[in-house]
């Protein structure tokens, strides 16, 4: 699945997010500068967790 840049999942504009939510553009942007890496070793842990380290290396 790919998204054309400044979509969203949805394929929402984050300045239509923005407008939608009284956010302004640059927050939401620092927002999911923050949340993308936080959000993607949550899950590197909990697959961790889950299928345990294997070692195949």
């Amino acid at each position: 699945m790919s998204y054309k840049q400044g979509e969203d999942s949805e394929g929402r504009f984050i300045k239509e997010i923005s407008e939608a939510t009284d956010v302004p553009v640059n927050t939401l942007l620092s927002r999911k500068r923050y949340a993308v890496p936080h959000f993607r070793k949550r899950l590197n842990d909990l697959y961790t967790e889950l299928v345990g380290d294997r070692g195949d290396g």
